[in-house]
């Protein structure tokens, strides 16, 4: 476990993109997991600023998502896919046949697990995931003591993760359920990059750092993955 510690997000950000422009750069097609939110945002949009400026080549990789509210689509702004078409996807030139997201409108959500299982087989697994952390340790919506099965699936959302959410959404939108990636597949990543930053993360990390693998806490159980890296910023207790 490696965790490298900046003074501000604008620095954590862009250390955080350096190693997925690395990582790109050493591995054409690539499958790359990338979790929306308002704290990796900044990473990728330096990564296009990166590409450029020709420092990275980001079309070729391929996408997959984390993660998707069910009952939410790219037409509600705050749902995983506006976010990713919007803050990365479209602007950084992505082709369509280059990414596969959960649609949290459809009708068969075990037609979307399958969608998106069958798409990170096609690679071998995924090459690299960049995580958030919740306010309750989840990463995507592999929420405290939820399933620890492989693949993806849809699971009851956490009451934490149902209130810190409503963040994305100035108007308000029934919460209830997630459709995500397990941490049983992320965990075979090459790669995983966790972001966290800010005062409001402060407990929530430095019990991850802290603690063994506890499904209590879904980060934890990562942790020992064998090329995992952390980066903070705005931690009072580092």
């Amino acid at each position: 476990m490696d965790v490298k510690i900046s003074e501000s997000h604008e620095a954590m950000s862009y250390h955080a993109a350096s190693q997925v422009a690395a990582y790109v750069r050493a591995r054409e097609s690539a499958l790359i997991c990338f979790a929306g939110g308002d704290t990796p945002l900044r990473t990728y949009q330096i990564l296009i600023e990166m590409q450029k400026k020709g420092r990275v080549n980001l079309k070729d990789s391929y996408y997959v998502s984390l993660d998707e509210w069910v009952g939410l689509g790219y037409a509600d702004k705050g749902s995983c896919q506006q976010m990713m078409r919007d803050g990365f996807y479209s602007p950084a030139g992505i082709s369509e046949s280059h990414i596969c997201l959960f649609d949290g409108l459809s009708g068969d959500m075990s037609e979307e697990c399958e969608k998106v299982e069958a798409f990170i087989r096609r690679f071998g697994g995924i090459g690299l995931a960049i995580l958030g952390i919740g306010m309750n340790g989840h990463i995507g919506f592999n929420e405290p003591n939820g399933s620890d099965r492989e693949g993806c699936f849809v699971i009851e959302l956490h009451e934490v993760t149902k209130r810190v959410g409503q963040k994305y959404f100035p108007n308000g939108v029934p919460l209830s359920k997630g459709i995500t990636i397990g941490y049983k597949t992320l965990e075979k990543a090459d790669e995983v990059i966790y972001v966290a930053g800010g005062e409001k993360k402060n407990e929530i990390v430095k019990l991850i750092l802290n603690s063994q693998p506890n499904p209590e806490v879904p980060a934890t159980m990562l942790k020992n993955h064998h090329n995992i890296c952390f980066y903070l910023s705005g931690m009072s207790f580092i």
